[in-house]
């Protein structure tokens, strides 16, 4: 069988942040599989928070559905390989630890968790942790201080690592991971649950509590939070001032104060406020080419 680094598939730039303790890189996957008898190494520590897309993270044949409601961990010295059920690509935010920086937290009361192949690898992560992630990417993808950049991953790390705001997926279920596949693909628009039921091929009810008791959270909280994720991004990432009363009707939200209230109680702050930073990190790394 034959081990790679990374696929052709996946695209990392030039590293956002080298440090002691971590690393931060933004990584574009373009969708393709790890192919049949190959598997690519982890060479290090892995956390990965998906911002875009959804994959499967494949371990010694245990398979764990990532989308951007969670966090997963690639322990280092690990082989794996990548599929894509739906289709399209994904982006991720990855934190690379050190040994050092792994030795850190594990002095800190924390742990890496998925040594054990059928660990559950990909955890549900609540709003405010994935905002707190957003802030250290926004932060290394700036030529500032790197005391701001490492706070804000410290804190990342040091609450996941610890258990906090994670809640564990009890392995998969094939009506599930069909759920999961056509809500990814489909969270946009407006859904029914008779919608995700039929193509998830099982009744609304069973569904319901299937999808309660695996996942952890109800299917419209799932919705949601794709929902969400999706306008951190847009909001965060936007060149221009994309209207966010358009924003929230292009996401499936009722109104622009249903949108802002929501993106207020899940990530504790204003879509207005998030989109003040992005627009610094811009003119800062733009000055910096110049």
């Amino acid at each position: 069988m034959t081990r790679a680094s990374l696929p052709k598939s996946c695209a990392i730039p030039p590293g956002l942040y080298r440090g002691s303790l971590f690393a931060i890189d933004d990584w574009l996957c373009h969708g393709h599989d790890t192919p049949r008898g190959h598997e690519e190494w982890c060479g290090e520590d892995r956390v990965v928070v998906t911002r875009r897309g959804v994959w499967d993270l494949e371990v010694e044949g245990h398979a764990q559905r990532c989308d951007p409601t969670a966090v997963t961990f690639w322990p280092r010295e690990t082989p794996y390989r990548v599929r894509h059920p739906i289709g399209g690509r994904d982006q991720c935010t990855v934190f690379r630890l050190t040994a050092a920086g792994r030795d850190a937290l594990v002095d800190a009361g924390g742990t890496i968790p998925g040594r054990d192949a059928r660990e559950t690898r990909s955890r549900a992560i609540d709003g405010p942790t994935h905002f707190l992630h957003r802030r250290a990417l926004d932060a290394a993808r700036s030529p500032g201080d790197p005391l701001a950049i490492e706070e804000a991953g410290t804190m990342f790390l040091q609450r996941i690592s610890a258990g906090h705001a994670l809640t564990s997926r009890r392995g998969t279920q094939p009506a599930v991971d069909r759920a999961l596949d056509f809500m990814a693909a489909e969270f946009r628009r407006p859904l029914t649950i008779a919608q995700v039921a039929q193509a998830a091929a099982v009744s609304p009810f069973h569904l319901s509590r299937l999808f309660r008791r695996t996942v952890g959270t109800s299917l419209y909280r799932h919705v949601l939070a794709l929902r969400l994720r999706e306008a951190l991004e847009r909001v965060a990432e936007a060149d221009g001032p994309e209207p966010l009363a358009t924003l929230a009707l292009d996401l499936g939200f009722a109104s622009h104060s249903h949108f802002t209230d929501a993106f207020r109680a899940e990530y504790g702050v204003p879509p207005s406020r998030v989109r003040q930073q992005p627009r610094r990190t811009r003119r800062s790394r733009r000055a910096s080419r110049a």
